[in-house]
């Protein structure tokens, strides 16, 4: 789904379809991210021979980069070893958040959609906790 197409549509069927990339885009992003930790265990080395590939002019700054590989190297080990908890955690708000929205919006989608629900008692009173009408 084009970043054009992530608009919310009316009906509860929109509120689901963005629910659904958003999730998808979620589950993208943590591949991504342990993908990027397999290249950061071995960041000294692709910094090496990246500035081994460069022009000698800019061989100057190859210390920087080593360093820097050096912090990502040791960072990847230590989420590594923790089974990526602080990633997880990352993904877990955020996917709480995918939830929280869903709910909402679909909520109030059903509400535009089914207008005779507005007429039930229970849903009455949940008016004032979450600004539905």
């Amino acid at each position: 789904m084009s970043p054009i197409d992530r608009k919310i549509r009316p009906g509860p069927f929109g509120v689901i379809n963005l629910a659904s990339a958003a999730r998808n885009d979620l589950s993208l992003f943590v591949e991504i991210c342990i993908e990027g930790f397999g290249f950061a265990e071995n960041a000294k080395e692709v910094a090496t021979i990246w500035a081994s590939r460069r022009k000698a002019r800019v061989m100057l700054f190859l210390k920087v980069p080593i360093e820097h590989a050096e912090s990502l190297e040791e960072f990847a080990k230590v989420h590594g070893e923790l089974e990526f908890s602080y990633l997880y955690c990352l993904v877990s708000l955020r996917l709480w958040s995918i939830l929280e929205t869903f709910i909402k919006d679909l909520s109030y989608e059903m509400l535009l959609a089914f207008p005779e629900l507005q007429s039930i008692e229970a849903l009455k009173e949940l008016k004032d906790h979450f600004y539905l009408f």
